[in-house]
């Protein structure tokens, strides 16, 4: 007698707004949900790359600024996130029904979920150990950076510093380098003199800082402006040679200062290797009222 062998399959039906929810919570887990591992594991992946990738683009390329790479890098995070989430939804409009696997369960979306929240939680970690953000917390990088910029120090950058770049120490304070072991460092009437030229006593803003203009410190008086004092002084006709101290600067140390120069211990000598990274403003503060409430026009 000949026997039949009788079959069946049970499909499940899958919701687009469900999918698209849960891909947006968790890149992949949509794909999932809707019976696509290979596609769930691609978005997972996916989201978690540009974190890996711009490291290596800082150590190999060393751009002289990384403000451009680091924010790109999470904006492909969040391009990432909207596409997995379109993708499910679309996936799961275009097969409603599916044949369920071991995987399409609360249990293994639990799982899964966990291992890449994990994931992404492990990646953003490697990301900010070497590229720390943080909110300027007071007004000692004035005018320049003022209190409430969002910072970004690169410890990845090239430790070949030089007088003008923003850097880092180990207890998060923000400094400019002024002089490197090859400059000549002497102090004048208190005043700082590099290679023959008075330091100024305060730094307007970085284009004006580029290259470290100098000024006269006869010429020096002081201005306050929102209740923010600053040293403001003429430039000098002729450099400063006589009555000097000399300071003695290492090819392992360098001179740093805060720009605004007038409050107490604004200046330190330290070692390269105390410097934990090089530091840039990712987003002033002023702009950030221009972001969340965009200007349309000022009302007279």
């Amino acid at each position: 007698m000949n026997g039949k062998i009788i079959t069946s399959t049970r499909e499940i039906n899958r919701r687009p707004w469900l999918a698209a929810l849960m891909s947006l919570a968790v890149p992949g887990l949509g794909q999932l949900y809707n019976g696509a591992a290979a596609r769930a594991l691609a978005f997972t992946l996916l989201r978690a790359l540009p974190l890996w990738v711009f490291p290596f683009y800082a150590m190999l390329a060393a751009p002289s600024s990384i403000t451009a790479g680091f924010i790109a890098a999470h904006i492909a995070v969040l391009a990432v996130t909207a596409a997995s989430a379109l993708d499910a939804a679309l996936f799961a409009k275009r097969n409603r029904s599916i044949i369920p696997a071991r995987y399409n369960g609360l249990a293994a979306y639990i799982l899964y979920a966990l291992t890449a929240a994990a994931l992404y939680a492990a990646s953003s970690a490697a990301l900010y150990a070497y590229f720390v953000p943080a909110i300027a917390g007071d007004s000692s990088r004035s005018p320049v950076a003022a209190k409430g910029d969002l910072l970004v120090t690169n410890r990845l950058a090239s430790k070949n510093y030089s007088p003008g770049d923003s850097v880092s120490l180990a207890d998060g304070s923000v400094w400019r380098i002024i002089a490197t072991g090859t400059d000549r460092v002497v102090v004048y009437n208190g005043i700082f003199v590099i290679n023959g030229e008075p330091l100024k006593r305060s730094v307007p803003d970085d284009a004006d800082s580029s290259g470290l203009y100098f000024a006269s410190p006869e010429n020096i008086y002081i201005e306050e402006n929102r209740g923010v004092r600053y040293a403001v002084e003429q430039d000098m006709d002729a450099p400063v040679n006589k009555g000097m101290i000399k300071i003695a600067i290492t090819k392992e140390q360098l001179l740093l200062a805060r720009d605004l120069r007038i409050e107490k211990g604004w200046h330190r000598v330290i070692r390269r290797d105390d410097i934990q990274g090089r530091v840039e403003v990712l987003l002033p503060f002023s702009a950030i009222p221009e972001i969340i409430l965009p200007s349309f026009g000022n009302a007279q």
